[in-house]
């Protein structure tokens, strides 16, 4: 028991700091954040007890505790969503500027 609470705590922690991350825009850190909450994602997920071996009160906190973690990864993952949506479409910006650079060299000849 005090291995899937310490483990879900975690998982807590990490993803909060994703979060926390995200939500200030360090994406170099986010990516490395990524691997680290992952890590404890399948962490978590090892220690498996049957639910019905789980004392109610202990059931329910761990079931508020995971919402939360939920949520947090939720709206991290929205937030690295966008950010790789942005990215993205400035890559493909320079991309095209790049083909048009080498058009106009092409066509002009330099």
């Amino acid at each position: 028991m005090s291995e899937l609470l310490s483990r879900l705590e975690a998982l807590a922690a990490t993803t909060q700091q994703l979060l926390a991350l995200a939500r200030a825009e360090q994406w170099d850190e986010v990516v490395d954040a990524i691997q680290v909450q992952t890590a404890a994602t399948e962490a978590f997920a090892q220690v498996n007890p049957p639910a019905a071996q789980l004392p109610a009160t202990v059931a329910a906190e761990l079931a508020a505790r995971l919402t939360a973690v939920r949520e947090a990864h939720e709206e991290a993952y929205s937030r690295i969503d966008a950010w790789r949506d942005e990215l993205g479409r400035i890559l493909q910006d320079i991309d095209g500027a790049k083909q048009k650079s080498n058009r106009l060299l092409r066509a002009y000849g330099g």
